[in-house]
């Protein structure tokens, strides 16, 4: 069974909740998710957050015939183990979709590449839904999926 951690390092402390192994999908969406008080409390802050700095965001936008004039890049990071279990293989195909569709009704200035980090059988399983480990070039070339290579921590030389 997996756990879902909620982080409070302002308190150096965590707390743990066990959830099915159905990913952050199924665990948002259960009622375990909104019993502990930390959980509500994080989600009210980021869309607290979130709606204070709207103004400041859409102002570093510009003018709206300034907005088509500049390339906005940004990212969705995975991180794949390098022997996924089907439940990942699953997971990560419905994230490329949802990547696809996202793409289909974004600006044409703006790219979000999907970028994996994974290697072994991670990369192949990349690599079988359309990804690739070139990167763009140029801002101007179209949202691309990328692999890159990960070492596991526990694959790292660590000094003695």
């Amino acid at each position: 069974s997996s756990v879902w951690t909620v982080l409070q390092p302002h308190e150096h402390r965590l707390r743990g909740l066990p959830v099915p192994p159905s990913g952050l999908l199924g665990l948002v969406g259960s009622p375990n998710y909104w019993k502990l008080d930390e959980g509500r409390d994080i989600l009210k802050s980021r869309v607290t957050e979130a709606a204070a700095s709207l103004g400041a965001v859409v102002g570093d936008f510009g003018e709206p015939r300034d907005f088509r004039a500049n390339t906005t890049t940004r990212a969705v990071m995975a991180f794949l183990p390098t022997t996924p279990p089907p439940h990942f293989r699953r997971e990560l195909r419905a994230l490329y979709l949802s990547w696809i569709f996202m793409r289909s009704s974004e600006s044409d200035h703006i790219r979000t590449d999907l970028v994996i980090f994974t290697a072994e059988e991670g990369k192949q399983l990349a690599k079988g839904i359309g990804c690739s480990s070139e990167p763009r070039r140029t801002a101007e070339e179209a949202s691309r999926c990328i692999i890159v290579d990960y070492v596991p921590l526990e694959d790292r030389l660590t000094p003695h």
